[in-house]
C-alpha cells in the first residue's frame, strides 16, 4: 500500500509539473496576443476552419467541434464552442482551443523550450563533486605529509583520483536518475487507448463497416497511426513524441468484433515527406496546433488497410492490434 501511495503522489507531482509548465504558456500567449494587438480587436487571430482542442493538464487532443453548434449570439472570440466534458484521462476542463493562432505558437515554443531545458545542478553536478573530491584527498595528503595511494593489481592509485571517480559516478547516476524520474510518459499532444491488454489472441483479416481516411495522405483504412517527433527515431519513447494520434473503427477478426475507441495500435511506423505547400498536409497539421513551415520534424503515418491480415489480443472493450507477420 505505501509502495501504491508513493507511485501516486510521484504521479501527481509530474502532472503539477506538466500543469505548471502549459499554464506558462498559456499566460506567454495571453502577453502574445496582446502584443498583436487583439486586445484592442476583441478578435483572436484564428484559423478558418475548426481544429482540436488539446489538454491544458495532460495533452490528449480532443476532435474539432462543429461550430454550427455553437450559441450564435456570442462574440466572434467565442464562437467555437468548448468541450463540455472533462478530460477523460485527468479530469481537468481545461482545454486549449488551438485554432487560436497565438496560443499555437507559443505552446509549440513552450514545448521545444521544455524539450531542451536541463536543470544547471544535474549538468554540474558530476564535475563540480569531482573537483571538490580533488580538494578533499589533496588536503588530506598534504596534512599527512605522503601521498596515499591504494595499490590495486600492479598499480598504485592516489588518493584523489579514487575519490574524484566516486563522486562522479554517484553524480552521474543521480542525473541519469532525475532524467528518468523526469520524463514525460505521453507525448505532448496525444489521443490513444492508454492500455496494455494480453487477453486472447486472434488472427485473421479484418473486417469493418466503417472506412477511415489517413489525415495527410487520404488512404482509405480501418485505422491510422498519426506521429510526429522532432528527430528520425520512430521507435522512441512514446513520450519523446510531439504527436500521437490514433484512431480505429469498430473492427470483427475472426468472428470477434471489437470497439474501435479501444483499440491500442502497435504498428511499424512508416515516414512520410511533409509537403508544406500542399493545403491538406497544412491543414492537418494545423488542426492539431503544428505548423509545417518552419517547424522541424518528422512525420510518420502508419495505416491498417482494408481486409489487411492482422493479429488482436484482449477483449471486445480493450484489444492491442498489431499487422500479422
Amino acid at each position: 500500500m505505501c509502495q501504491a501511495f508513493a507511485r501516486q503522489a510521484r504521479a501527481d507531482r509530474r502532472r503539477a509539473e506538466e500543469r505548471r509548465h502549459i499554464r506558462a504558456a498559456q499566460r506567454a500567449a495571453v502577453r502574445a496576443a496582446r502584443i498583436r494587438g487583439d486586445r484592442l480587436e476583441h478578435v483572436p487571430d484564428r484559423r478558418e476552419f475548426p481544429c482540436a482542442f488539446v489538454c491544458a493538464d495532460c495533452g490528449q487532443l480532443h476532435p474539432p467541434i462543429d461550430p454550427t453548434t455553437g450559441n450564435p449570439m456570442r462574440r466572434h472570440a467565442d464562437a467555437v464552442p468548448r468541450p463540455e466534458i472533462p478530460c477523460s484521462h485527468c479530469g481537468s476542463h481545461g482545454w486549449i482551443d488551438l485554432a487560436n493562432v497565438a496560443m499555437a505558437d507559443v505552446l509549440r515554443d513552450s514545448e521545444r523550450a521544455h524539450a531542451r531545458k536541463r536543470p544547471r545542478i544535474l549538468i554540474l553536478a558530476p564535475l563540480v563533486l569531482s573537483l571538490l573530491g580533488i580538494l578533499v584527498a589533496t588536503r588530506v595528503d598534504n596534512a599527512t605529509g605522503r601521498a596515499t595511494r591504494f595499490v590495486i593489481g600492479e598499480y598504485a592509485i592516489p588518493l584523489w583520483l579514487l575519490v574524484a571517480i566516486a563522486l562522479f559516478g554517484v553524480a552521474l547516476c543521480v542525473r541519469l536518475w532525475q532524467r528518468r524520474r523526469h520524463a514525460r510518459r505521453l507525448p505532448h499532444r496525444w489521443s490513444l487507448p492508454l492500455i496494455n491488454s494480453s487477453g486472447r489472441r486472434r488472427r485473421g483479416q479484418v473486417v469493418s463497416l466503417e472506412t477511415l481516411h489517413a489525415p495527410l495522405t487520404g488512404r482509405p483504412c480501418v485505422a491510422y497511426e498519426l506521429a510526429v517527433h522532432t528527430a528520425d527515431e520512430p521507435k522512441a519513447a512514446l513520450g519523446n513524441f510531439t504527436l500521437v494520434e490514433q484512431r480505429c473503427a469498430d473492427l470483427v477478426v475472426d468472428g470477434c468484433s471489437y470497439r474501435g475507441t479501444g483499440v491500442r495500435l502497435e504498428l511499424r511506423r512508416e515516414r512520410i515527406e511533409l509537403d508544406p505547400t500542399n493545403e491538406a498536409h497544412r491543414r492537418a497539421m494545423h488542426i492539431r496546433g503544428l505548423e509545417p513551415v518552419g517547424d522541424a520534424f518528422t512525420v510518420y503515418e502508419t495505416i491498417v488497410a482494408p481486409h489487411a491480415l492482422v493479429a488482436v489480443s484482449g477483449d471486445e472493450t480493450t484489444a492491442m492490434l498489431r499487422i500479422a507477420a
